[in-house]
């Protein structure tokens, strides 16, 4: 994967995203494209799952 180079020139070193734990959400999406699973939680009763890519 290209790195995005506004990112890494502002210091970043990942990107972080979340998306709702279930079948529509946006998970397997963010995994085919490299980002690894890193935490699940349920906030005000939605269940979320955080991704992130090291750049």
């Amino acid at each position: 994967m290209k790195r995005p180079i506004h990112l890494t020139a502002m210091g970043g070193h990942a990107i972080r995203l979340d998306a709702y734990d279930a079948t529509a959400g946006a998970g397997g999406f963010y995994a085919r494209c490299g980002f690894a699973e890193r935490g699940w939680v349920v906030h005000r009763g939605v269940p979320l799952v955080y991704f992130e890519l090291v750049l």
